[in-house]
Order: C-alpha cells, then sequence, then structure tokens
C-alpha cells in the first residue's frame, strides 16, 4: 500500500482524557455574571465544569445527598413531587449558620469528588474552566492554575439576584455576607473580568481572554514562564468610582476615593489642547502639595515646599489665572444650554452654574495673596539657592533650616498658610476637571496587537481622553493625538528607560472622551 493510501486509511486514535494543560477558577460574588461567562466560555470551546450544576445533579430525587440533607433539615425543604425546595433550603441556611455548615458538610465534598472526576475525564478542550462560587471559601484554589473572578457593582448584583430568582434584598444581602467580600476576592485575582456594561462588553472581555487562555495552555507551564505570560491580568476596567452619566454633570460630587477600586486601575489621561495641559500640571502640584503637607517628616515639609515654589514660577510665567477664568465661563456657557431638557434636573444644574460664578468672581478678585508670596523674603532666598543642587543646607539657609525643624504642626500651619494663596485657583481648577471628567462614561475596547486609534468628531470639542487599564497589566499605555485623533499603544516597561516593546496580545481596556 503506498505511503498516501496508509495515510488516508489509517485508523486515528481516539483522544486520550486527562487533565487539561491550564485550569482555570472562574469565581465571583452571587449575581455578578458568572453564569453568562461561563456559558461564552462553553460557545467558545472551553471545557467547563460548574459546581452549581454538579450541586443540582447531587440532589435529585433518589440521590444519597438528597437523603441526607432531609435527614438533617427535614421534609420542609422538600416540595410536593419530592425534590429538593431550593428556594425553602435556602431561606434556611443563610439564616442559620449552623445549618450552612451542615449544609456544606454533606455537599461540597461530594461536589469536590464528581469535579475532580470529570477534570480528569476532560477530552480535546484546550483548557478547562471550573466554576466554583465558593472558590475561597471552601479552599479550593488547589484545583486550578488560575482564579477568573467576575465583578460587579454590589448594587447591580442584588437587582440581578432579586429578578432572577423572586427574593428581596435582605436574602440577598443575608447571602453576600457569608462569601468572602469584594477586596478579597480581587486581591487573589489573576484575571478579572468587570461586569458593568452590556453583553457584547461582557463578551469582548471573555473573548480576550479565552485566546490568553489558549497561548498560556499551548506554551504549558515553563512556556507560560518564559514568554512573561504569568502573573496577574485584568482585562476589563472602569475607573470606580465609575464617572456619573451625562445628565448628571449638573450636580457633580467631589471624587470619594476609592481605595479598592483605585488599587486595581490606572488611569492615564491625554489632554487635547494646550489648556487643558497646563490645567492637569497644577492639578499634579495642588496634589504633591497635599501630599507631602500632611507629612510629619522635615523633608516631607521641604518637598512641600518645592510644590509651593513650582506653583509660585508657573504662576508668574503663565497667565494661568486667565485661562481658568476662560474656561470658567467656557463651562458656565456650554452647560447653560441644558437647561429644559429632557432627563436634567434643573434646580442641580442651577446650583452648578451658580457655583461656576462664584468660583469666577473670586478668580477676578486678583490675586494679592500670592503677590505677597512672590514678595517673601525668606521664600525667594529658598528659591534662589534651589537652583543649585544641595544648597539648601543648614550653612546656606540657617533660617529656613531653622523652620524644617519647627515642630510638625508648627510647619503645617504655615505650609497651609502659604498653600492658602492658592485656593481660589485651586477651587476653580477641581470644579473644572470635576466637571469635564464626569461628562463621559468608560466603555470597553481592544487595543489588537497592543494598539488603539480612534477619529474624533471635530464639532464635538473633545478636551480630554482617559484611559483605565488594570493596575496588574504588565504594559503601560503610552497615548497621544490631538483635536481629530487619538491613539495608544501598550508598552512592556524597560527599566533602561527606553521605550519597551510594544504588546503582541490583544489588551482590552476602557476609555472615556470627556467634552463639554
Amino acid at each position: 500500500m503506498s505511503p498516501a493510501g496508509e495515510v488516508a486509511g489509517e485508523e486515528r486514535e481516539p483522544p486520550v482524557a486527562g487533565r487539561p494543560q491550564l485550569v482555570v477558577g472562574l469565581t465571583g460574588g452571587v449575581g455578578s455574571g458568572k453564569s453568562e461567562v461561563a456559558r461564552r466560555f462553553r460557545e467558545l470551546g472551553a471545557a467547563v465544569i460548574d459546581a452549581d450544576e454538579i450541586a443540582r445533579e447531587l440532589t435529585l430525587p433518589g440521590q444519597p445527598a438528597l437523603r441526607e440533607i432531609l435527614d438533617a433539615f427535614g421534609r420542609e425543604v422538600q416540595d410536593e413531587q419530592g425534590r429538593l425546595d431550593r428556594a425553602a433550603l435556602r431561606r434556611l441556611v443563610f439564616s442559620d449558620e449552623a445549618a450552612r455548615r451542615r449544609l456544606e458538610n454533606i455537599l461540597h465534598p461530594r461536589i469536590r469528588e464528581r469535579m475532580e472526576e470529570r477534570l480528569a475525564q476532560v477530552v480535546d478542550a484546550p483548557y478547562a474552566i471550573l466554576v466554583i462560587p465558593l472558590l475561597l471559601e471552601t479552599r479550593q484554589q488547589d484545583l486550578v492554575d488560575r482564579i477568573l473572578v467576575v465583578d460587579a457593582d454590589p448594587q447591580a448584583q442584588i437587582r440581578r439576584v432579586c429578578a432572577r430568582d423572586g427574593v428581596d434584598e435582605a436574602q440577598v444581602r443575608a447571602i453576600m455576607a457569608v462569601q468572602v467580600d469584594r477586596e478579597t476576592r480581587l486581591g487573589v485575582a489573576d484575571d478579572l473580568i468587570v461586569n458593568d456594561d452590556d453583553l457584547q462588553a461582557l463578551y469582548q472581555q471573555v473573548d480576550a481572554l479565552h485566546r490568553r487562555y489558549l497561548r498560556l495552555a499551548e506554551a504549558g507551564p515553563e512556556g507560560e514562564e518564559e514568554s512573561g505570560e504569568a502573573g496577574n491580568e485584568a482585562v476589563a476596567p472602569a475607573e470606580p468610582p465609575e464617572p456619573p452619566e451625562p445628565s448628571s454633570i449638573t450636580a457633580p460630587a467631589r471624587p470619594v476615593l476609592d481605595l479598592t477600586a483605585e488599587d486595581r486601575w490606572v488611569v492615564y489621561e491625554l489632554p487635547l489642547n494646550e489648556r487643558m495641559r497646563l490645567l492637569l500640571r497644577l492639578e499634579a502640584l495642588f496634589q504633591a502639595g497635599a501630599h507631602y503637607r500632611a507629612g510629619d517628616d522635615p523633608w516631607d515639609s521641604r518637598a512641600a515646599m518645592g510644590v509651593l515654589l513650582d506653583l509660585l514660577e508657573t504662576c508668574s510665567r503663565l497667565d494661568v489665572r486667565k485661562e481658568l477664568l476662560q474656561e470658567l465661563d467656557r463651562l458656565h456657557a456650554a452647560l447653560k444650554r441644558y437647561i429644559g431638557r429632557p432627563g436634567v434636573d434643573d434646580r442641580s444644574l442651577e446650583v452648578t452654574l451658580n457655583r461656576l460664578q462664584r468660583l469666577g468672581r473670586r478668580l477676578r478678585e486678583g490675586d494679592s495673596a500670592a503677590q505677597e508670596l512672590r514678595d517673601h523674603e525668606l521664600l525667594l532666598a529658598i528659591h534662589q539657592r534651589m537652583t543649585t543642587a544641595g544648597a539648601a543646607c543648614s550653612f546656606d539657609l540657617p533660617a529656613y533650616y531653622h523652620w524644617a525643624n519647627r515642630p510638625p504642626q508648627a510647619r503645617r500651619n504655615q505650609l497651609d498658610q502659604w498653600f492658602g494663596a492658592f485656593a481660589p485657583l485651586e477651587e476653580g481648577l477641581a470644579e473644572v476637571l470635576d466637571l469635564l471628567r464626569g461628562s463621559a462614561t468608560p466603555r470597553t475596547v481592544t487595543a489588537e496587537g497592543g494598539f488603539f486609534q480612534e477619529t474624533l468628531k471635530a464639532d464635538a470639542n473633545f478636551q480630554l481622553i482617559r484611559f483605565f487599564v488594570p493596575a496588574s497589566l504588565d504594559y503601560y499605555a503610552e497615548p497621544s493625538g490631538a483635536r481629530q485623533r487619538y491613539s495608544v499603544r501598550f508598552r512592556a516597561f524597560d527599566a533602561r528607560g527606553g521605550k519597551g516593546p510594544q504588546a503582541e496580545e490583544d489588551i482590552v481596556f476602557r476609555v472615556s472622551r470627556c467634552a463639554l
């Protein structure tokens, strides 16, 4: 028989069952969207093994686990057809910790055993997804190679579960209370999906992870480490707390620092005009000044002094007050056009407009306090000395050395007084940037091969582009652009200072285009 005939007629060996090269544990809080994520992974060809599905199988009529549950909790958790009344059981165990423990002791060992059996029987799948809602609570991390967390806003979780199961909010909160907290889940996540948008955005994140998991499964544990693919990677962000919907720009609240959120996302900003560049640089100076002024160490106070001098120099070189006044006036005119529009709270809008006018008046009243600082002899002496590296020592400026070693509160009081000269400028700046950042809601996009670009409408007057990148990502964002087009490249960090190589993989992130 010819070689060609042998190939055509040979019998193929059946696929060999066994534990896949990569096993991912999928977990998340109740109502976070785990089932939809698992369904999408199954559509893409992954082997999906669901702990909840196994639990239902184990409690079918005639199963030993069901008999044990009825012996433990009585016939009130059984319906008229002899099946398990899951709603009744849920009400019982989530109001009684001892009952919940008894149920877990009955089911969890059986569920794990069945999952291990099915994992060993996986055939012809590139990787496996183990859907284990209580992965952390039951300490089953040893079953998986990576942990994928599906995260959602707690209020969204409550709404979904109430609608899905017909239960009240108190029952949902009782379930959430016995699960590990959101911060703990996020802290152990190797990969993250944020389910706060529509199905398309959710599928986009799953699809990106699917491609990544295929590469990891093909490389294997050693290949994963060598290729730099190992480690944490989140695939969807938001800038939690989420920027408000466009209609809520009428009454913006000062942003509250959400440490849980800020630990997860790095926000890059691309100003699209010179005024916005100036305002963002000023904001960075005010933030640095607030940080260093709070410190007790003399070197904190010295650093705050450096920021104060930078502010003085910036404001003396550039007509910052004029630029900010023009921006306040522009925003006032832009927002005034929303009065009377459907969905806009006119009363809140009037409050915002009045606040903009008040801030403008304060800026127009002059900067006499700031001028006094420019003529302050000690500050002038420090500024002149600091042009020479290391020239602010005790023998150079004894008065400054004395001030820097005063009690911490005395230094703070003096710094607060000096920085207070810029209070109208800082308040006006914060108002402008809060309004602008709150004018757009982030959307999920993909940088294919580490690159993304988009054309902007010329008449939309975009001022600022914001990029929300997972903090665990091994790449940094390098944005560039102008009024009509912007782009962003994701690069690996090069500690030598050069530009690192561009990412070859697809990067899912979020972007908001701010315009008023």
